[in-house]
C-alpha cells in the first residue's frame, strides 16, 4: 500500500561562528591569514572582543553570522500542527491528524546545541544564531503494508522519518523569530 504523508511544522536553522585562540595567533600574522576577507573578520573579531557596548558587539556579531557560512543545521520542532496521510491507490480514507502533544525527539535549545562550543576553553569568541520559522512543509511517499500508525514518526538530527523512511524537507515556512547570543572571553560573561 502507498501513502503519502505531508506534515507541517515549525523549524529553526542554527548557525554559529566560533574564533578560537589558534584564530588568534594566525589571523594577521601566518602568511595563510592574511588576505583582505580574513583582515576584515579579524578586524570585527576584535572590535567584539574590545567594545563594552553590547549593540555595537551584536551589530558586528550579525555581519559576520548572516555573512558568512558558518554550519547551518536544521532543527524540526518537537511537535507537529497538522498531519495529512493520503492513500494515492484508494485503499484507505485519507486522514487529517491534529496532534495536541510533542512528538519524541532529540531536540535542543540554542544554548544546549552548542554548549560543547560555548564550554570550550580554546574558543575565545562564539556567536549562536537561531532563525525560527513556521509553517513548513514535509512531504514523504511510504511504502507499507500497514495503515498510518502516528508511532512510527521520528525525528533525529533535523530528520523526519516513518519507520526506515525518511520524509524530505519539501518547501515553505515563514520566519517569525531569531536568536542570537555572543560569548567573549573578554566579558566572563554572556552578553
Amino acid at each position: 500500500m502507498r501513502m503519502i504523508i505531508e506534515i507541517v511544522t515549525a523549524w529553526s536553522t542554527y548557525s554559529n561562528f566560533t574564533w578560537t585562540k589558534e584564530d588568534q595567533k594566525n589571523y594577521g600574522t601566518h602568511p595563510d591569514y592574511q588576505s583582505d576577507d580574513q583582515m576584515e573578520l579579524l578586524k570585527q573579531v576584535t572590535q567584539i572582543r574590545n567594545s563594552k557596548d553590547y549593540d555595537e558587539k551584536e551589530s558586528i556579531a550579525y555581519d559576520i553570522v548572516v555573512g558568512g557560512s558558518y554550519g547551518d543545521y536544521m532543527m524540526v520542532d518537537p511537535y507537529f500542527s497538522r498531519i495529512e496521510v493520503f492513500y494515492p491507490d484508494g485503499e484507505q480514507n485519507a486522514e487529517n491528524i491534529r496532534p495536541d502533544e510533542e512528538i519524541s525527539n532529540d531536540w535542543k535549545g540554542l544554548d544546549d546545541f552548542y554548549a560543547d562550543k560555548i564550554a570550550d576553553p580554546e574558543n575565545l569568541v562564539v556567536i549562536t544564531r537561531a532563525d525560527h520559522m513556521k509553517r513548513g512543509l514535509w512531504k514523504g511517499n511510504i511504502e507499507t503494508d500497514k495503515e498510518f500508525n502516528i508511532n512510527y514518526l521520528s525525528m533525529s538530527d533535523g530528520e523526519i522519518t516513518y519507520g526506515t523512511q525518511t520524509i524530505e524537507y519539501a518547501d515553505g515556512g515563514e520566519g517569525y523569530d531569531s536568536e542570537m547570543n555572543i560569548y567573549c572571553d573578554t566579558d566572563g560573561d554572556e552578553d
